[in-house]
């Protein structure tokens, strides 16, 4: 596949927090596996997380086209699992698997993420610097997503008074997530 809302390699920086080879390589194959996984269940990765102090791989899965999975899609890509789990020497003696939607909440990780989530409404937290520096001291941001470049993006924020919009920087977000009216 390797279209939109699809976890990339280079997205794998930030499920390692060292630069142990071991770990990044058992990431890698995890990430490779996963992946290969997923889309023969016609499905797209959205995010992998491995915990290895946990023994734990949490995979978030989706339909492409209603962004979201069904238990069945849960289950399937469990069992796909199973016979790699079973069979490849590279395992973790203990690994928990856990398969999941991204959720209603989602967090919003790389390009790919904020792509799929233009003209929706989203919440950031920012790094202390850029919030004292732009917005006053307001480390958190809410509202609609509206546009996305390489390294940054648009966020329409409307309060009682007035709608402003605001270009903001990737590197100056440390959390952002879909954050829906319901």
């Amino acid at each position: 596949m390797g279209g939109r809302g699809e976890l990339e390699k280079e997205s794998l920086v930030n499920l390692v927090q060292n630069d142990d080879s071991k770990k990044n390589e058992l990431v890698e194959k995890f990430f490779n596996l996963t992946k290969q996984i997923v889309e023969n269940e016609g499905l797209s990765l959205y995010d992998l997380e491995f915990l290895p102090g946990k023994g734990i791989l949490r995979v978030f899965i989706m339909n492409s086209k209603t962004k979201t999975a069904l238990i069945d899609d849960c289950v399937r890509v469990d069992h796909a699992f199973t016979p790699f789990i079973e069979s490849e020497s590279w395992m973790p003696n203990s690994l928990t698997l856990e398969v999941s939607s991204p959720g209603i909440y989602r967090a919003l990780k790389n390009s790919d993420h904020y792509n799929m989530a233009v003209g929706e409404i989203i919440s950031l937290i920012l790094h202390n610097e850029a919030a004292q520096k732009d917005f006053k001291g307001n480390v958190k941001l809410r509202g609609k997503l509206m546009s996305v470049e390489a390294d940054a993006f648009t966020l329409k924020v409307t309060d009682k008074k007035n709608e402003q919009e605001f270009k903001l920087n990737f590197k100056d977000v440390k959390k952002a997530n879909l954050d829906p009216d319901l």
